[in-house]
């Protein structure tokens, strides 16, 4: 037996999809959305949950979910996008690592995996046991 999924979080999982989407919008099909909820039967009243659960969170579906065939695709959007969340933006290097870049020598893919990647990587969060530099591949073209 399936497991019984919250209809707000569905709800709310489908506004995050839609937020991050670079349409603003994400295209089911309709018995993927019945799927999405946990539902095997799509019967009148479970239509009008979701459809009432997606209008509270500010999403549009066309067609209505009522109107649409178990296979027709829905199109779900967000009419008004939300403001983009500004509060932690991304980590930008300090200028003199830049400047230090600029006055490398990156005259091969050696020097650029040492200065650059490795620099990158650490930045992320890697340690040095995870790089593996100097270690040799055999490659063939064709």
């Amino acid at each position: 037996m399936a497991k019984a999924k919250d209809p707000v979080d569905v709800v709310a999982s489908v506004r995050r999809s839609i937020e991050v989407s670079p349409k603003g919008s994400r295209r089911v099909r309709c018995h993927s959305l019945r799927a999405l909820f946990g539902f095997q039967a799509w019967i009148a009243q479970r239509k009008d949950m979701v459809t009432s659960l997606l209008d509270s969170e500010g999403i549009r579906a066309q067609p209505p979910v009522a109107e649409a065939g178990l296979h027709d695709w829905i199109v779900l959007s967000l009419p008004v996008m939300p403001r983009p969340d500004d509060s932690s933006p991304d980590h930008r290097p300090a200028e003199a690592w830049f400047a230090h870049l600029i006055s490398l020598p990156l005259d091969s893919e050696r020097a650029a995996q040492m200065h650059f990647a490795t620099t990158l990587l650490h930045g992320l969060g890697y340690s040095y046991e995870h790089e593996a530099a100097g270690f040799r591949f055999d490659m063939w073209e064709g």
